[in-house]
């Protein structure tokens, strides 16, 4: 959450309980952000194993070919 979030946050938390309603949305929106989030570093490790599984794959391969590496 970006720092003027929070610190609107924090202002809304001192306010007391008559602002719940509004602190609960930011949280939801703020939880909504994450997961968009979470979802493209998913999407990169995917990325990122695949191609660690091909460079794996032909350095075996040329290991194979030569015998050593």
């Amino acid at each position: 959450m970006p720092i003027k979030e929070i610190k609107e946050y924090a202002f809304l938390r001192y306010k007391g309980d008559s602002t719940m309603l509004q602190r609960l949305h930011m949280l939801e929106q703020h939880r909504l952000l994450v997961l968009e989030e979470k979802a493209k570093w998913e999407s990169n490790l995917e990325h990122l194993e695949e191609k660690i599984s091909i460079y794996k794959g032909k350095i075996a391969q040329m290991a194979n070919k030569t015998g050593t590496l």
